[in-house]
């Protein structure tokens, strides 16, 4: 549960995490009944503070990500040697050429990474407030894959 509300934690953009609090066992069944079987992850948002004058903060990350290590795999030449020499593959098979093509080269790829928020925080004597808004582009290290997000969050509790 996120504010309140079910929900996935790809809503809810890092830098607007105060705290994550888990629960377990008799705690969590106690508070949350049945549900709380496995567990419950509390995850507690930013807000203003009371006579807070207005505070903007802005984070700003940009960066490139790329695969650590690659597999050993054979080339061509070499497949067709171990295969002849373990029986799979007939000596008068067809003679390869080249080096073949090496997938790891053709699937990975340097990616770029971004992320960008923007947030608005304070209060007066009477309620708080906590205005953010975030963007996330993460392109994956393997082709066709990533992770791309916004969000705008309003947090306005009115106390009487």
């Amino acid at each position: 549960m996120i504010d309140g509300v079910y929900g996935d934690m790809n809503m809810v953009d890092p830098a607007d995490i105060a705290s994550i609090e888990v629960l377990k066992d008799a705690a969590a069944a106690a508070i949350y009944g049945a549900r709380a079987a496995n567990g419950v992850v509390l995850v507690t948002t930013k807000s203003g503070r009371k006579d807070m004058p207005p505070s903007v903060n802005i984070n700003a990350f940009t960066g490139v990500q790329n695969i650590v290590r690659k597999l050993g795999v054979l080339d061509a030449q070499q497949w067709k040697s171990v295969m002849k020499q373990s029986g799979y593959l007939p000596q008068e098979a067809v003679d390869f050429t080249g080096e073949g093509t090496n997938w790891q080269d053709e699937v990975y790829r340097t990616a770029p990474i971004s992320k960008l928020n923007l947030s608005v925080a304070g209060g007066t004597a009477r309620s708080t407030y906590n205005l953010s808004a975030g963007y996330i582009n993460q392109q994956g290290i393997l082709i066709n894959s990533g992770f791309k997000s916004y969000n705008i969050r309003a947090k306005i509790p009115l106390t009487s």
